[in-house]
């Protein structure tokens, strides 16, 4: 016969010391009364982390999981307490049924997660997460410290990291930081940050990034049409006109041209030049190089 171990209910005074890291033994804490805090030493102060009030616990992923707990915990008032320890749980535990069990560790394991979870970045490339930002700000001028709060908000990233990617950005001429103190961004041209994460997109996603396989056939084409006088017409006047370009030009980049919308179909058979796209290709091949290093070292 199991001999089912009871919980420890204790009341403690204000500032009681609940439980140590490394020094007091894996346990489950209930707030039955009062407030608990948890906090962490830094550079010899104490740092709070987080209350505890009646009905809240911790260490269900020490028991359950064996994690440590790295906090301290200290009565912030008169309170009440239940402690299990590992003893107690495990005598619980023999008469809950296989399921139960399961489905306890299952919800430790998941709140362990997302614990974790909130601590990382949203982003595992925080370059690539930074030249997006500064994309979408869609602003010529952004002023530094304030775009690197709201950046370090919404991404959970360090400001030295971000300062840091922002410094890179500016080495590699993708922006420009002004000021006697660099206080100012500046984005002379917002869609070389567009292309760029273009970029790192295609590279996790192991295709090719369409401007830079472009043959010097339809590069000579491009500029051809970067250059024209827009109008509606039909694919086999579209053609005629790029062959009497070059008469190498065929049916196959004229298809090709289509499907990365350097033309954009507006009637039954009727297109017209997509210009903004050809300025981006353009674009692209302009700072090719650089932004091939970039890419190479991120």
């Amino acid at each position: 016969m199991y001999k089912v171990i009871p919980p420890v209910q204790m009341c403690v005074k204000a500032g009681f010391i609940v439980f140590k890291p490394d020094e007091s033994p894996k346990q489950l804490i209930i707030v039955e009364e009062g407030k608990l805090i948890a906090y962490e030493w830094k550079n010899g102060e104490k740092s709070f982390v987080f209350e505890m009030n009646p009905g809240d616990l911790i260490g269900v992923a020490a028991l359950l999981e064996k994690e440590e707990i790295h906090y301290h915990i200290e009565a912030a008032i008169d309170s009440k307490i239940t402690i299990i320890d590992e003893e107690c749980m495990e005598s619980q535990l023999i008469k809950a049924p296989v399921w139960l069990v399961a489905l306890m560790k299952s919800l430790s394991l998941r709140t362990r997660e997302l614990k974790k979870s909130r601590k990382q970045t949203r982003s595992p490339n925080l370059l690539q997460s930074m030249t997006l930002f500064l994309y979408y700000k869609n602003a010529k001028e952004l002023p530094l410290f304030e775009t690197i709060q709201e950046y370090c908000f919404q991404t959970r990233s360090s400001i030295k990291s971000a300062y840091a990617n922002l410094k890179y950005l500016h080495s590699n001429n993708m922006i420009c930081l002004k000021g006697d103190n660099e206080e100012t961004i500046f984005i002379d041209e917002p869609m070389l940050l567009s292309i760029l994460t273009d970029c790192f997109s295609s590279k996790q996603s192991q295709s090719p990034y369409y401007p830079f396989h472009l043959s010097p056939l339809e590069k000579e084409c491009l500029l051809f049409l970067s250059k024209y006088n827009s109008s509606e017409l039909e694919s086999g006047a579209w053609l005629n006109i790029l062959q009497s370009q070059n008469p190498l030009f065929s049916a196959s980049e004229w298809i090709r041209f289509q499907e990365h919308r350097i033309f954009v179909k507006v009637s039954e058979d009727k297109f017209l030049i997509h210009q903004e796209k050809i300025r981006e290709v353009l674009l692209a091949l302009e700072n090719e190089k650089n932004i091939k290093k970039i890419i190479l070292c991120n």
